[in-house]
């Protein structure tokens, strides 16, 4: 048995068993039942949906150029602040609701729809202004176009937080499915066709307004015409907060399209929006298997501290360990993989990819993190963390800009840590779980991670070809992962993800 500093990390956790007397809801099934069926339907649909995304993400990088991503980039910060006010919190603030009514759905179903009409229509002005300001004719159409994903997404709100709140992911992953595949093959048709960036366009379309049909037709919810101003207060109250956090929140993220953009080119921008896109695809599978009912689990035993906080500790344990290494090995093997996939006109997107990687092995910790703050009510403390950390990051971008795009990156890694570490503290002050618990809580993942992720390094150093580089140096990579955790650490992990498999379906 490891132990770092006095601690021994098999009693460190404890058993990480989600037991029904240590994580009871109050329902018949145990956390450990619902944890399993929806990491299990999520697992499926992020799988499946993968593996079709990445052929069609891969099939349009041959066919397109750096250039017609880059104009897609620089429309993303205006769609996604448009759904962000549209939604305004509403959404965190029905799921932790302990029930919604037929009221509060309408309510918040009206206000989204309408919200987002006058939004599209707000862009739709807009767009000329856009395309003149970056340069680039087309942009102004495009976004008109694409646009209508925000009255898309509008109406598929209540669907959505009813599917979540039910924990019925079966339905994601249906909708994912067929949406990626239909949307995803007509995208490659119109690459193959010289349709350009109207092929991404149409994808991007295609599939939200599939995946919404899909999730309307399965909930069958049909909405009330009235509108309580009662469920409006609370679900502005709560979701007000989380609209500015989400603001502010979006901006930042993508600050960066924008100065790219401008300052520099669209190309550039496109080859780093490359390189920070698929640095998240690790993050996001992890997400979407287990962070996505980590809300409305945690919401459930908001009342029973103790346990909530067992619960939390566990969670972020079980998503590290899965995020932390695969982030690592992406990034040692970056090189190979966009050689082989994306050939060498993506060459230098790598570095990128790189750097990115590396910042995003705190990113499905941190989304746990942050639903702790909301199962709690406590969305002003997320609004907090969000206006600290942005302020931050904006002086960090304006005084990097001048430095060109490498830097830039570099200074958003180095930023994504620090927004990492003011998650724990304020962590450490609403549940007074101390920093260095947290840390504990991680280190033997990071350090069988780094030491796996060198291994996997060193094959990508031998003169092999990229395709058996990144074969050979994933098959090392993750066996050392295994053996280190398994049999060195002695992770206790193992036993228990094996139970939560077996109970999937239960």
């Amino acid at each position: 048995m490891i132990k770092y500093k006095g601690v021994d990390y098999k009693n460190h956790l404890g058993d990480f068993r989600f037991s029904k007397n240590d994580l009871f809801l109050m329902t018949e099934e145990s956390i450990a039942n619902k944890t399993a069926r929806t990491a299990f339907w999520s697992a499926i649909q992020k799988i499946f949906t993968m593996g079709v995304q990445f052929v069609v993400t891969m099939v349009l990088a041959r066919l397109l150029l750096p250039t017609d991503y880059g104009v897609i980039a620089l429309m993303t910060v205006f769609f996604a602040l448009a759904n962000s006010i549209a939604d305004c919190g509403f959404s965190n603030a029905l799921i932790r609701k302990d029930e919604c009514t037929q009221e509060d759905y309408s309510t918040a179903f009206f206000y989204n729809v309408l919200v987002s009409v006058g939004l599209y229509l707000l862009i739709f002005l807009v767009a000329p202004f856009v395309s003149d300001f970056y340069e680039i004719p087309i942009l102004c159409d495009v976004m008109r176009v694409s646009g209508l994903i925000v009255i898309i997404n509008s109406v598929n709100l209540v669907p959505v937080v009813q599917l979540t709140r039910n924990l019925d992911f079966k339905t994601f992953a249906l909708a994912a499915v067929v949406s990626s595949v239909i949307s995803g093959s007509t995208g490659v048709l119109m690459a193959y066709w010289g349709a350009g960036v109207w092929a991404l366009v149409a994808q991007s379309i295609l599939g939200s307004l599939l995946s919404m049909l899909i999730m309307v037709y399965n909930v069958r919810w049909i909405p009330s015409f009235s509108f309580s101003k009662e469920s409006f207060h609370y679900l502005w109250n709560f979701g007000s907060k989380m609209l500015l956090a989400g603001i502010i929140s979006t901006i930042y993220a993508n600050i960066y399209s924008i100065v790219i953009g401008k300052c520099y080119n669209s190309r550039t921008l496109g080859i780093y929006n490359r390189g920070h896109s698929l640095s998240m695809l690790i993050p996001d599978v992890v997400n979407n298997i287990f962070n996505r009912n980590t809300l409305p689990i945690l919401s459930q035993l908001k009342n029973e501290k103790e346990r909530m906080i067992a619960v939390y500790r566990k969670l972020v344990v079980l998503v590290s360990f899965f995020n932390i290494p695969l982030c690592l090995l992406f990034a040692a093997l970056a090189k190979p993989f966009v050689l082989f996939f994306l050939t060498d006109k993506w060459l230098d997107s790598v570095v990128f990819l790189q750097l990115f990687a590396l910042s995003a092995i705190t990113s499905s910790a941190g989304v746990v993190n942050l639903n702790i703050f909301q199962a709690e009510g406590r969305s002003d403390i997320t609004l907090k963390i969000e206006v600290i950390k942005k302020v931050i990051g904006f002086f960090i971008v304006f005084v990097l800009l001048p430095m060109g795009p490498l830097v830039l990156a570099i200074g958003s890694m180095t930023f994504n840590f620090f927004c990492y570490v003011v998650n724990l503290y304020y962590a450490n002050k609403l549940e007074h779980l101390a920093f260095s618990t947290q840390i504990l809580d991680l280190a033997p993942i990071l350090i069988a991670s780094v030491v796996s992720s060198i291994f996997a390094y060193g094959i990508t150093l031998l003169e092999l070809s990229n395709f058996i580089q990144l074969i050979l140096g994933g098959i090392v990579g993750l066996m050392m992962y295994v053996l280190i955790t398994k049999f060195v650490i002695k992770m206790d992990l193992y036993d228990q993800i094996f139970d939560l498999i077996k109970n999937k379906i239960k």
